[in-house]
């Protein structure tokens, strides 16, 4: 058996779940109510589905002093949909009108006649993933720096998908990988991403997956702006042995450091992150003070880092 997709609704204790049988023909509809979800019940509900001759079940517990018995009673089937919960506003995917597709599950659309980046679940997205993402757009609104996120969008009857503004330019991964900029120029692009992360951390807040292809330059004025607050993490980008703490606790000011440094440090290589090269590859003797400092754990916060480098004209 595997798990086609999952949802998990708003209540507590309250799944449903797709499961694709080796032993059925077709995917199996689980909705479990103040349940556990983990391997023995599903195989248990799945076995009881089998018995049952049925493609769906409500699975539901009595309490311990009743027993304890879990009770299997056929429901209809509903096909699996990725979404996620939400409290925002809601608008209709028929009103949005689409540009061009920038990923499988990113495009760019327009609703009343302005532009957006409209992010939506397919099957091989989180829940939970969306769900951090929109908090974390909530939680920083207002912001300079942060696009801000419009509304949700549902689709079919389910929210699906999240809808941002755009912001026309390049990421700066195709700025290290492809651009002619300057030393001066690129330094400037340093303290801007630093003087960013820093207003961030006085949010209490790191950015888990900051990355060069996670930072866009506006084109008209040069401008920064981090964008895909999902939470996820790229090898590289951390201390692979912090790497547990961080799934279940997020990051820290060391870690967010760390972070900061190893993109600056591709800013000015061009190379992936995870690509062994040495410091001595940046060519700029301030920039390698900086790199070091934030991976060596030589300061205590991005904002120290952000008072000992970056000039006050550029930080004004």
């Amino acid at each position: 058996m595997y798990e086609i997709g999952r949802y998990d609704f708003p209540q507590s204790g309250h799944f449903i779940v797709w499961y694709e049988c080796n032993k059925r023909q077709h995917p199996v509809y689980l909705e479990f109510l103040g349940c556990s979800v983990d391997e023995p019940d599903v195989r248990l509900a799945l076995k009881a589905a089998r018995e049952l001759d049925a493609d769906a079940l409500l699975i539901t517990r009595t309490s311990a002093h009743e027993g304890g018995s879990t009770n299997f009673i056929i429901c209809q089937f509903r096909e699996f949909k990725p979404q996620f919960n939400t409290s925002l506003c809601l608008i209709d995917h028929d009103d949005l009108s689409f540009e061009r597709y920038l990923k499988d599950n990113v495009a760019i659309v327009w609703f009343q006649s302005e532009q957006f980046v409209y992010k939506f679940m397919d099957t091989t997205c989180l829940q939970a993933t969306f769900e951090t993402e929109e908090r974390n757009y909530r939680k920083l609104a207002g912001v300079s720096g942060i696009p801000c996120l419009k509304a949700a969008v549902s689709k079919a009857g389910v929210v699906q998908g999240l809808l941002i503004s755009y912001i026309d330019g390049d990421n700066l991964w195709s700025v290290a990988t492809g651009s002619s900029l300057d030393d001066s120029e690129l330094l400037n692009i340093t303290y801007g991403i630093i003087q960013l992360a820093a207003i961030l951390e006085k949010r209490h807040f790191y950015h888990q997956d900051l990355k060069c292809s996670n930072i866009v330059r506006r084109r008209r004025d040069g401008k920064l702006f981090f964008v895909d607050l999902a939470g996820g993490l790229t090898k590289g980008m951390y201390r692979q042995e912090r790497e547990y703490h961080i799934l279940r606790n997020g990051f820290d000011a060391a870690d967010g450091l760390f972070s900061l440094g190893r993109t600056i440090w591709s800013l000015w290589t061009g190379c992936h992150p995870e690509t062994t090269v040495s410091i001595d590859a940046i060519r700029h003797d301030t920039v390698r003070k900086i790199v070091t400092d934030c991976e060596k754990g030589r300061l205590d916060s991005i904002g120290t880092l952000d008072g000992k480098y970056v000039p006050i004209v550029a930080a004004g």
